[in-house]
């Protein structure tokens, strides 16, 4: 509840002009997200990028083999994300274009 209130309050808060200068740069989601869900929550809240260090570095300690794994088990949670949602690319996932449907 809270979240939603500020994300609608900092948005509502930019002038046109803000948002057009956002909207032609990259935002960068990072700092807990845990799993591909995440990210396309990040995605769908309108980040170009979702970043989750600290899974890949727990992983990557264990073997390459283990990042790899976690790599792929990423990608599929992702991909599953956009299926429940009915989209088939990351910029369906973008909240204008899930409103739109």
């Amino acid at each position: 509840m809270i979240a939603q209130r500020t994300i609608s309050n900092a948005t509502d808060s930019l002038s046109r002009r803000e948002r057009a200068r956002v909207r032609d740069n990259p935002i960068f989601a990072s700092g807990g997200l845990k799993d591909g869900l995440d990210i396309a929550k990040c995605i769908a809240l309108g980040a170009t990028l979702g970043g989750m260090a600290g899974q890949f570095l727990k992983a990557a300690a264990i073997s390459t083999e283990k990042a790899v794994e976690m790599m792929k088990l990423t990608k599929k949670q992702i991909e599953v994300t956009m299926f429940a949602a009915g989209v088939g690319s990351l910029e369906g996932l973008k909240v204008r274009k899930l409103a739109e449907r």
